[in-house]
């Protein structure tokens, strides 16, 4: 887990500058009136986005992420998730859910994965970015676990209900991932080296605008039809 988690912080930063400078930025060139300005800021951040590739590659040689494979292999092959972490025998209550029927899991995992969707939809309004963030995380999950459990319901009924919660769950996924993208960018320009002037100041704006209009609304809009969704998971 220790080489998991050292991939996953290696990753992260160099996903979000590449988000920055290859998704975040390009639309917004074309409204700066100073394109050599323009020109001369994505000089100096596409130099610190460098920086945090080459950080990324030496967090990776470091992490072994061969051996790391290999172990993981390892665990599937021997079924390890058939006992604790620490190695001795799987309590009796956990054996049974293990041992269960796959549907009865699967509905049980998706009841609890929606409730906290469902939570976070009805409270969104009030939450900070940071809270949006976590709703976001769990709509991921909710929406990962429904692709994977999907051909265990094939009822013509669950089908349909179905298709239409994965499309909802899908289109917010969608939305609060630019919103998180648009705020992200907003926290590595405001932290970015001061030769990246004027043009920094200038994406900020366009990014302030976006971030206080549409980009929050269709977010709101988007998580609020996961609310309204029946749940499709249970018997009819």
């Amino acid at each position: 887990m220790d080489g998991l988690r050292a991939l996953v912080a290696a990753l992260g930063p160099a996903r979000d500058w590449d988000v920055l400078c290859s998704e975040t930025l390009p639309p917004i060139a074309p409204h700066c009136p100073d394109t050599v300005a323009w020109q001369q800021g994505c000089a100096a951040l596409e130099a610190q986005r460098a920086e945090v590739r080459a950080t990324m590659r030496m967090a990776l040689i470091q992490a072994h992420p061969g051996a790391w494979l290999l172990a993981f292999q390892r665990w599937l092959l021997q079924r390890g998730w058939r006992g604790s972490p620490s190695g001795q025998a799987t309590p009796e209550a956990q054996r049974f859910v293990q041992l269960s029927p796959l549907l009865a899991f699967a509905q049980r995992a998706l009841r609890k994965g929606q409730r906290p969707v469902v939570r976070g939809a009805r409270e969104f309004a009030q939450l900070n970015g940071a809270q949006r963030h976590v709703v976001r995380i769990a709509i991921k999950r909710q929406r990962y676990a429904a692709e994977f459990f999907q051909a265990l319901f094939d009822e013509p009924g669950q089908k349909q209900r179905q298709a239409r919660s994965l499309v909802a769950l899908r289109n917010a996924q969608d939305s609060l991932g630019r919103a998180r993208d648009a705020r992200v960018a907003w926290e590595l320009l405001t932290a970015a080296r001061a030769d990246a002037e004027p043009m920094r100041s200038f994406a900020l704006g366009w990014l302030a605008a976006q971030q206080a209009g549409a980009t929050l609304d269709d977010s709101a809009s988007q998580v609020r039809a996961c609310q309204k969704l029946k749940p499709w998971f249970d018997a009819d």
